[in-house]
């Protein structure tokens, strides 16, 4: 009952485009949905089609994308009744040279509301394009070398993310072009950046360096949060915060830029570790240099800028169900009762 509701809810949202299918994915016992592996959801779907991905106590392994998808988790951190999260191992990108589909690509595709260890590339000599990484955890494995996300990529949208602090961990565009990077908590090192890349309204946390070999970048209304803003060339730093880093003046060396604030406390609500917590706050208190000093006029960090991150979760901005009660015993010739409440994210 529960997944046809689920599965009612997400055709609605979608049947009016017309152009696409639903498939829901669920691998719970003792009641999984007709498909219980996501890689068999993806290999049934065509260009165009949304997954979507029940939260499970049990994770949903690897999954390999050759086409163009959208792929909704129910959260990393859901905020209801039945809390489970949706988890990926391993997400490759792929793209097909030979056969009746070549020339299909998972360039495109929407990734949203995951816990996910490792999302990288399976073909190395193809630069995927236009995806969107969104309202995801990439969690810290000593399993990978590097996890997060090892991708070359051009004009993606990487928001709302949450990567964890730790050395196996990793954040590379593969020379990324084009590419918008923005209100997310960034832990790890950022690599890999080039021409037209442009970075706003994140918080880095951390205790080294912020980025690696990132050129030609604009990096505003960001706040340095213990992880240096060194690492970068020819690039525009402008309204950013640095605080308690090795090296907290910018611009330096062959960049440039004004309105950045050096060396200054941001006065996060609740946030006193460089490393995320979720009970990390980085709202700014009243009080804070950062309110209103965006290059937009909004706060820096999470809160400011054209995509706030919302509550710690991850859910995406479709309606789920957060309550569903039944009575358990029902007599003969008396009413079923059902409760459900549903609400569209943020």
């Amino acid at each position: 009952m529960k997944q046809l509701i689920a599965l009612i809810i997400c055709c609605t949202v979608f049947a009016r485009t017309g152009k696409a299918k639903v498939i829901v994915v669920n691998n719970n016992t003792p009641s999984p949905s007709q498909i219980a592996q996501i890689q068999t959801a993806v290999d049934t779907a065509s260009n165009g089609d949304t997954i979507y991905v029940q939260g499970s106590a049990t994770g949903y392994g690897n999954v390999v994308i050759n086409k163009r998808l959208v792929i909704f988790g129910a959260g990393y951190n859901p905020s209801k009744n039945n809390s489970l999260p949706s988890k990926l191992n391993i997400v490759l990108f792929d793209s097909v040279t030979t056969g009746a589909n070549a020339g299909n690509s998972g360039s495109g595709t929407v990734i949203m509301g995951f816990e996910i260890a490792k999302l990288s590339y399976y073909n190395t000599n193809f630069v995927f394009s236009n995806m969107l990484i969104k309202r995801n955890h990439f969690i810290k494995s000593s399993f990978y070398n590097f996890a997060g996300i090892t991708l070359s990529c051009s004009n993606a949208v990487v928001e709302q993310n949450i990567f964890d602090s730790s050395a196996v961990l990793d954040f590379d565009l593969g020379s990324g072009v084009g590419c918008l990077v923005r209100n997310n908590v960034i832990g790890c090192v950022f690599r890999n950046a080039y021409a037209g890349t442009v970075l706003l309204n994140n918080v880095f946390v951390g205790q080294s360096n912020a980025f690696s070999n990132v050129s030609n970048a604009l990096i505003a209304n960001n706040i340095f949060y213990g992880a240096a803003p060194q690492g970068c060339s020819g690039s525009t730093f402008s309204n950013n915060l640095t605080y308690n880093t090795w090296s907290n003046t910018i611009p330096y060396g062959s960049n440039t830029g004004s309105g950045n604030i050096i060396a200054t406390n941001p006065s996060f609500v609740n946030a006193t570790q460089y490393a995320f917590a979720y009970n990390q706050d980085y709202h700014l208190q009243a009080s804070s240099a950062g309110k209103n000093a965006g290059t937009d006029a909004t706060d820096l960090g999470l809160y400011g800028g054209g995509a706030p991150m919302p509550a710690y979760g991850g859910e995406p901005p479709i309606p789920q169900i957060k309550m569903f009660d039944v009575t358990p015993v029902v007599k003969k010739n008396t009413s079923l009762q059902i409760q459900i409440k549903a609400k569209k994210q943020d």
